[in-house]
């Protein structure tokens, strides 16, 4: 038939003005099987056929057309199908992959199959803000499977692809995602290519929406099954004012269908947290965790030259909006050295000095305040605070907190105090607060001095009858917040609030709490050190 090698197995039957058949109808590289073939003078149609479309590598079919509407044209060398029903579909033996896109063109001359859903082909990819928050239990109905594993079928929704019999590959396009473990990937420009036994080419500039939680782009991925896949790329870091910078994603891994990832921070990045902190070091992502982990050394911004701070070690979640460092009792260094926080006495050659985040003149030197708990940039008052969370929401609240103003270049403490005087039988403590001029080197300490000693009964009742008889002594304000806060850290909340009470109601005590456990207890008292004259 056609004088092109086609050959009919079946029966013809010749009417005026039509020829039909039925049967086995072989080309030079199909065989297509009817019951309702109809024939002109270079053309093949039939409503409904299994098409068969020979392998030029193997004896078997590159690619399977069931339940298609088939016209071959000769004259054009061109063959269309279209499928007829949801349940038809094309199958692509040597790829081990199945289609059930709707419209097929196949070119006699270039030999290549073109594939695309009706009414969809020229359809938009999503944007990667959408991928992050699709659905992902109301996913596009797949048009492509894979066949090469039994329980295992990668299946993606593709509108238009092509197949390339001779060099025997897909190349699928409009791929808006491949959901492979608890991500949707996204080839670059939509596109990804199949070869034989179902291998998918590795995705370049790919972008990874994992689990609603992260977004990677310009990423290397290979897909292994539904279950694995694994590469690298890069995560959009977005601070505070939303400025982005980039962290390199070495490593891309699944385990139990949970996505993690790796990066590197390098110190030649510059990178910040936010316009306050730097950070070098590992950050880790984690499908299970909406926030990043950091791991390696975050510092501090100080442009103040009276001392130098060293970015300490942490490992923590961070939120770009509310950042906030651990600081633990003893923070190091990135070079493992312990760093001090504080205004420090040297005992050696007596003179006070600062430290923030920086390194101690002697081990033998002595913080005025101390404190731990975390680093947070308050940014109303332009200053680093070293306190616990509780304090860091409510600096009404007592307890110890290092602040360092870098904009005053003023560093100040709160808290239990040290002078770092030691006595043989008396034992002082103190709270209040400390500032910090760090351009003079001027200290202003505003405290309570409690004195613990043995001491005669009479004799401190005696000295209280004297204090009280001298009416020239100004009275201390008990309300003042020195006294309120002093009291709280010295003898605690609770026992500080029951002793007020009793002062409020009674100007007096009825009986001081066990835990005012002091002979002596100088309440306003203020001391100055002035590093030019001392």
């Amino acid at each position: 038939m056609f004088d092109n090698g086609t050959t009919l197995d079946g029966s013809l039957e010749l009417k005026p003005g039509s020829l039909t058949g039925e049967g086995i109808v072989n080309t030079t590289d199909s065989r297509i099987t009817s019951n309702t073939f109809s024939f002109t003078a270079n053309t093949i149609k039939a409503d409904t056929c299994d098409y068969n479309f020979k392998s030029p590598s193997t004896s078997g079919y590159a690619f399977i057309a069931e339940n298609t509407r088939t016209e071959i044209n000769f004259d054009l060398k061109e063959t269309r199908f279209h499928l007829n029903t949801d349940n038809s579909l094309v199958k692509f033996p040597e790829i081990q992959y199945i289609c059930t896109m709707t419209d097929f063109l196949y070119n006699q001359d270039t030999r290549i199959l073109s594939m695309e859903q009706k009414g969809k082909a020229e359809t938009e990819l999503l944007t990667p803000d959408k991928l992050l928050k699709a659905d992902l239990r109301n996913l596009d109905k797949p048009t492509f499977f894979a066949t090469n594993v039994i329980g295992d079928t990668i299946a993606f929704s593709s509108w238009k692809a092509s197949y390339n019999v001779d060099q025997e590959y897909i190349a699928a396009e409009n791929i808006n995602y491949l959901h492979i473990a608890d991500a949707l990937i996204q080839p670059d420009q939509g596109k990804l290519t199949i070869n034989r036994r179902a291998k998918i080419n590795q995705l370049q500039n790919a972008i990874v929406a994992i689990n609603n939680k992260h977004l990677l782009h310009s990423a290397r991925i290979d897909i292994e099954s539904t279950k694995k896949y694994s590469g690298s790329g890069v995560y959009d870091y977005i601070d505070e004012n939303k400025e982005t910078q980039q962290i390199n994603i070495a490593e891309i891994t699944v385990d139990s269908l949970m996505t993690s990832a790796i990066g590197y921070v390098p110190v030649s990045q510059n990178f910040r947290l936010s316009p306050a902190f730097s950070f070098f070091g590992d950050v880790r992502l984690s499908s299970k965790k909406e926030r990043l982990l950091f791991s390696g050394a975050a510092g501090i911004i100080n442009t103040c030259g009276s001392f130098r701070s060293y970015p300490i070690q942490f490992k923590q979640e961070i939120d770009p909006e509310h950042i906030m460092i651990p600081v633990s009792e003893k923070p190091r260094d990135s070079n493992n050295n312990l760093v001090f926080s504080g205004s420090f006495i040297n005992i050696d050659s007596v003179h006070i000095y600062p430290a923030f985040l920086s390194a101690q003149k002697s081990w033998s030197d002595v913080a005025i305040v101390n404190s731990q708990g975390y680093l947070y940039y308050e940014k109303a008052k332009k200053r680093y605070l070293i306190s616990s969370l509780g304090k860091i929401v409510d600096q009404t609240l007592p307890g110890n907190l290092i602040a360092f103003d870098t904009e005053k270049c003023i560093l100040s403490g709160e808290g239990k105090t040290n002078l770092g005087a030691t006595f043989n039988f008396v034992n002082l403590t103190g709270a209040g607060r400390v500032t910090h001029k760090l351009d003079s080197g001027k200290v202003e300490i505003q405290t309570i001095l409690a004195f613990d000693f043995h001491f005669s009964p009479e004799g401190l009742g005696m000295m209280s009858e004297e204090f009280r008889l001298t009416p020239s002594l100004k009275p201390v304000n008990l309300n003042s917040e020195l006294y309120r806060k002093g009291m709280d850290d010295l003898i605690g909340g609770e026992a500080a609030s029951r002793l007020k009470e009793q002062l409020d109601l009674f100007a007096g005590t009825t009986g001081l709490p066990k835990e005012f456990n002091f002979e002596l207890l100088l309440n306003d008292v203020t001391l100055y050190w002035n590093e030019a004259t001392s």
